[in-house]
Formats: C-alpha cells, structure tokens, sequence
C-alpha cells in the first residue's frame, strides 16, 4: 500500500483528513486544516457558500399578492391569502418528488398543532410534517412567524416516496430554560470590523451569520479586563505558534466563539472584542446563549439516515451498528443519551446528499445544504447524519463549537462517512462510535490535541502535545505511531485513532447546554 499522504483543509470545523487516492483515510475534520489557508494572504473562502440555499427555488413565490378575500380552496402560500381560513397542503395534488408542495386555504383543522412533533404530514392539522419531525406552517417572510421563529427553505415528506420543499416557520434556537439567549444585529460590515462581544458569568456561546452564508474568521479576540487579554491570534495557528488561551476556529459558517473554553481562558463581565475578517460585505447577526454552568447528564439525538450503511429506523437508538455506537458516546464523553428520534432523508435529497463530493479547495460545498435539513428538531439536541461517503472525510463537525440548540442553518449537526469505515486497513483502530465521539467532541468545544502539522490549537493542559521532534521520518506530518505516548490515543487526537478522554475534556463536555439534567 502507497504511503500515506495528509493534506489538510479547513472544512465545517473537524479537522477533515485528506488522504493519498491509493490509501486509506483517516477519521475527521476538526480546526486543522486552517492552519495552511489561514494566514493573511487572503485565501478566506472555504467553500461554503450559504448552506441553506437548497436549489429548489421555484414555485416559492407563485405570484398571490394578498388575498384577505381568499376563499377556502384558493391556492395560498402563508395564513395571510386565506382572510378567516388557514394555508396548508392540497392532499388532492400527488406532486412528483421535490416538486414545491402545493397549498390551498383552507378551514379544516384536523390534526397536531403546529410545533408539535410529527412522524407523518397526516398528523399535523396543515398536512405539513418536516424532515426533522414536526407540523410548521407555511410562510413567506419572517412576519408570518411568531416571534423567535424564521421563515426558510423547509422539506416535507408527503408520501414514502417524496419530500416537497417550501417555505415554513421554524424557531431558530432551542435552548433548555436555565440557558439566556439574545439576539443582536451586528449591521453591514467588511474587512476587519472589531465588534463587541457582552460579558459573561459562567459560559457563553456567540454565533456570528452572514446573511450570504459567506465564511467569516475571528482575527483576535481579546478580554477587557484590567490587562486587556489576548486571549487567541490567527497567527497561533502557525506551526511553532503560541498556544492560545482561549483559540477560535476560523473561517467557518456560521462563526462560533465559546467563552471560556478552557481554564486558561479570562471570564470577566466586562466583556470582549473580536476582530473579525469579513471578505464580501454582508449582513451578520449575532446570537448569543449563556449556559448557568450546571453539568448535564443525558443528551438527546436526533439521528438523520441518508444512504450509510443502508440504516433505516429501528427501536429505541436504530438498528443494532448505530445502537452499538450510541452505546460507545456514552461511554467515552459519561453521559448518557436521552431521547432518541430517527428521521429518513429519502427520494431525490438522498441521492444528492449520500455522497458529497468535495471542491478545488477541499471542502464539501453540499454539506450546509445536509446540516440546514435540521430545520424544525425543536429541541436542543445533537443532530447525526449518517451519509455513505464524503470525499476526503471520516467525520465532520459544523463547528468548534456547533451552534448549539440552532438548527437549519449550515453546521448544526456532524455528518459521518458510514461506508468509508469499512474500506479502512486492518489495524485501523476506529469505529462508528468513535468518529461520533470524536466529531461529538469537536461540537461541544474540544479541538484536536495536536494537528498532524504540529500545530497545538487545544488549550486544556491536562491532554499532552505532540511535538514536531516526534517526526521521526521527516516527512512534516505527525502520525499516531510517532505520537505514542504524547496523546496519539485521546479521541481529540486529530486521527482519532484512539478513545481516551481528560478530566478537563469531560468537564468541558458535561457543561454544554445541549445536556439537560
């Protein structure tokens, strides 16, 4: 077998590895490749356009310009065009497979309220059931949604054989009710914009979104405290950089920022400034959730079936492989899994989503497209898409941390490359459960223990770094063999050949507020 060949690129944030077409691959995607493309010579765009723009635009607007004097029956897109009756599907139209779902005003209200959730449309009182499981209405902007709700690009499953994709209201963060969350319009911006970032008193995570879905960066960030911190330089990213006290993945989409991230980090409530890389001017928000600090015990999945392994929904936690790996997260993060839901990606989305090919760049343009099929969980919980294959990839993250309790958007979940597991060599330590757990890691906050460059993006001080004198052979790549005994066998390590676990890791875990208690 030809020797192993890594290339690192920046993908959703798991350190994807890239491997010689002659070899095997290695698991995940966490912060590494950044390290190449990161530094200031421009190189910003990752791939990764918007990630919600799914492609299935017409039909969306269908030319009703009102319609208070609609009568039942009438064609709709939102309540607004039925005056006293309300919008949902026309059960007496069997569209074609991804065809925008037809809808029609009308007065029947039969069926679970909108919210709730759902296994089929003839559940809900609209017809209307997501590929995540629940009943939403239709919209055509923001204002026919409740406040905290958004109105996207939305699929349901209309029969076993075809999803319809239109426009409904989803809430756009699910946080359990210890965790505050706030929501700020940052403006227009571009280039390097400092903004500002509120204080915090236990922990805090920050997502930044462009309204382009263009991939932003964190240049640095530094605490207002009486010292004025640096608490993380784009340059640490450089081989032989300083370790940061509290490092930020960049050039991502969404952008997250997780305060602190390690106890290196400075908590003050005073505050803290990011300076931002902003390559195409564009709108960015900023939604901000602060946890109470409090430990989690069970966290709940929602596990979305697109072509791996040939899974299906089964029982309580899937069929017996996915059930074995669920049983795996347990053991190495110490919690245990909550409630269970399983969804299946069906007809022409799973044709398109099973196997993501990737750019020139490296990255997988469709992976948003994958993870904003979230929309509509309505609950904050950990969103696994099992895919048959990803070019380049075991696993991946769509963040460091993901966008916890948002959903729709383009990382809110980790994607795995079912069927590449079992073209692995023999002696290749890994499993479905452990590229979960690793990929799971990485959407709570952990970074890789050390990239294959060297680059040592982890701040926690009780996991050992590899350093670039283990290079035995030269070849400017660090391999699990030569990182024996420097943390080759944590499951941070950027391989992810191994499953030990730190206290601090654990801990870190245990406090996200995606674990209820």
């Amino acid at each position: 077998m030809r020797p192993l060949v890594w290339a690192l690129v920046l993908l959703g944030c798991g350190a994807r590895t890239t491997l010689d077409p002659g070899g095997p691959r290695a698991t995940d995607s966490g912060v590494d490749s950044a390290r190449d493309s990161a530094l200031p010579d421009g190189g910003f765009d990752s791939g990764f356009d918007s990630g919600v723009d799914s492609g299935f635009d017409g039909g969306f607007d269908g030319g009703f310009d009102g319609g208070v004097d609609a009568a039942v029956g009438d064609p709709c897109l939102a309540d607004r065009e039925c005056g006293a009756a309300r919008c949902r599907l026309d059960t007496r139209v069997m569209s074609a497979d991804l065809a925008p779902a037809v809808l029609v005003c009308t007065d029947e209200e039969v069926g679970a309220d909108d919210g709730a959730f759902c296994e089929t449309g003839d559940e809900c009182s609209r017809g209307l059931c997501l590929i995540a499981g629940t009943c939403v209405r239709p919209c055509i902007d923001d204002g026919d949604c409740d406040d905290g709700d958004a109105c996207r690009d939305v699929f349901a499953r209309t029969s076993p054989r075809a999803h319809q994709p239109y426009r409904g209201c989803v809430a756009r963060v699910n946080a359990h009710p210890r965790v505050d969350v706030s929501e700020e319009n940052l403006g227009r911006l571009r280039g390097t914009p400092t903004i500002e970032l509120a204080g915090v008193g236990n922990r805090a995570l920050y997502v930044i979104e462009s309204s382009e879905g263009q991939p932003l960066a964190v240049n640095r960030l530094t605490a207002n405290d009486p010292a004025g911190t640096l608490l993380f330089d784009i340059f640490s990213l450089e081989p032989g950089g300083e370790r940061s006290l509290n490092p930020v993945a960049p050039f991502l989409e969404p952008l997250t920022v997780l305060i602190p991230n390690s106890r290196t980090s400075v908590v003050t409530g005073a505050g803290y400034e990011a300076m931002l890389e902003v390559g195409r001017r564009t709108d960015l928000s900023l939604t901000r959730l602060e946890t109470s600090g409090r430990r989690g015990r069970f966290l709940d999945i929602d596990i979305f079936y697109v072509g791996g392994g040939r899974f299906a929904p089964s029982g309580d936690r899937g069929p017996p492989a996915v059930a074995d790996a669920l049983d795996q997260l347990e053991e190495i993060w110490g919690f245990s899994i909550g409630d269970v839901r399983q969804h299946t990606v069906i007809g022409g989305l799973r044709r398109r989503f099973e196997t993501l090919e990737a750019d020139g760049m490296g990255s997988l343009p469709e992976l948003p497209e994958v993870f904003a099929l979230t929309a509509g969980i309505g609950r904050p919980s950990l969103a696994i898409f099992l895919l048959r294959d990803m070019e380049t990839a075991l696993g991946i993250s769509g963040g460091i941390p993901g966008p916890w309790g948002m959903h729709g958007i383009g990382g809110s979940g980790v994607a795995v490359s079912v069927d590449a597991l079992s073209m692995l060599p023999p002696g290749f330590d890994v499993t479905l459960g452990t590229v979960i757990a690793h990929e799971a890691g990485h959407f709570f906050g952990l970074f890789h223990t050390t990239e294959p460059t060297g680059v040592v993006g982890n701040p926690l001080t009780d996991v050992p770094a590899c350093p670039p004198s283990a290079d035995v052979d030269g070849d400017g790549f660090l391999l699990p063999t030569e990182c024996a005994g420097f943390g080759a066998q944590n499951i941070m390590f950027w391989a992810g050949v191994g499953a030990n676990t730190s206290a601090q890791q654990r801990q870190l875990v245990r406090e996200t507020f995606l674990l209820r208690r």
